[in-house]
């Protein structure tokens, strides 16, 4: 991030102030406390109570205002529009780039009057800035926290899931499917089951799935070595907008492709449908034959002369050269 600082800090902070807000208090931030971390809240609107972070995050302001994009001016918030002054809008790395270098190039080395103050009372120089006081304390060897466990952190970092072990797909999260080297052990330890999973929002290279003590890590089937790390919302925003592009790209050709295949389907002799003896009723059966001799008729038309012929024949029929028919009771059968 291009930070230029000569300290090295490390471990775990000893102690986070939240506000108290339902935001603060999720089961993430309450299992910091697994870290050796004390969390801490305080009321809202009360800058008093955790008035550090509140004088730390107006020197980040006062630092930063002048900056394409920002809305401060002369010390006050929302003071001017960016857009309709035409400002070039920052990208949120080139943002995280400045924060990050304030706090370790500036802040760290500013002398702050609380630093200087407790000095009166003490017999040796302790260092008036953060980066004096922390190496003093480092050279003096004072007790330092120590980093946590990395699957420590990322039990707490991480969102637990549960998700079924598969044997050909994996653990499958947000449709990507997760495998790697370790599916075989997992398979042969769980078998294919039901298994805790721990998730990075952040990134979905790797999840993460808890055996015992240990996080063993699976690898998105579709990542490489150059793939970058993207969160799982940002990859699923890439893939249908990838999608969408070859979609319309080749909208046209598959559109016509389609009424060529609905075309020649209704060109298509008609078919006698399959003979199922479990559901086809008798009718059914007739009627398909029925259809299918029909459609052999229209296939192969009578000669015109054939036509002609019977037609020759049928015009001198008439009713009067058969004789009359013997009326019969219907009860007895005799002769009326």
């Amino acid at each position: 991030m291009d930070v230029h600082f000569d300290a090295d800090p490390y471990g775990a902070p000893t102690c986070l102030v939240f506000d108290n807000g339902s935001e603060a208090k999720n089961e993430r931030i309450s299992s910091l406390t697994s870290l050796g971390i004390e969390v801490s809240y305080c009321k809202s609107h009360h800058p008093h109570h955790k008035p550090f972070i509140e004088r730390l995050n107006r020197a980040l302001k006062e630092a930063l205002e002048t900056l394409p994009g920002c809305t401060r001016m002369d010390g006050k918030d929302g003071r001017r529009d960016p857009t309709a002054l035409g400002d070039r809008l920052m990208s949120m790395e080139e943002l995280e780039r400045w924060i990050a270098r304030f706090y370790y190039e500036d802040w760290a080395n500013r002398p702050l009057d609380r630093l200087v103050r407790a000095d009166f009372a003490e017999a040796s120089d302790l260092g008036a800035t953060p980066l004096a006081r922390f190496l003093r304390m480092e050279r003096d060897g004072a007790a330092m926290p120590m980093p946590p466990n990395l699957d420590d952190w990322r039990r707490v970092k991480f969102t637990s899931e549960k998700r079924t072990l598969a044997r050909t797909t994996g653990i499958t999260v947000e449709s990507f499917h997760f495998r790697g080297q370790n599916l075989d052990r997992l398979i042969n330890r769980f078998g294919e089951t039901e298994v805790e999973v721990f998730v990075d929002p952040d990134d979905f290279r790797t999840v993460y799935v808890v055996n015992g003590e240990e996080l063993v890590p699976l690898v998105n089937a579709d990542v490489d070595e150059g793939t970058p790390v993207l969160s799982f919302s940002a990859a699923k925003a890439k893939e249908k907008a990838a999608k969408e592009v070859a979609k319309a790209a080749g909208s046209v050709i598959r559109e016509r492709f389609r009424k060529d295949i609905f075309a020649a389907s209704l060109e298509a002799p008609l078919r006698a449908a399959k003979r199922n003896s479990t559901s086809a009723s008798k009718s059914v059966r007739n009627e398909t034959k029925h259809l299918q001799a029909v459609e052999q008729a229209r296939q192969r038309p009578l000669a015109a002369e054939a036509v002609a012929d019977e037609a020759s024949v049928t015009s001198d029929f008439s009713l009067e050269q058969f004789d009359a028919l013997p009326i019969i009771d219907r009860r007895t059968g005799e002769a009326l």
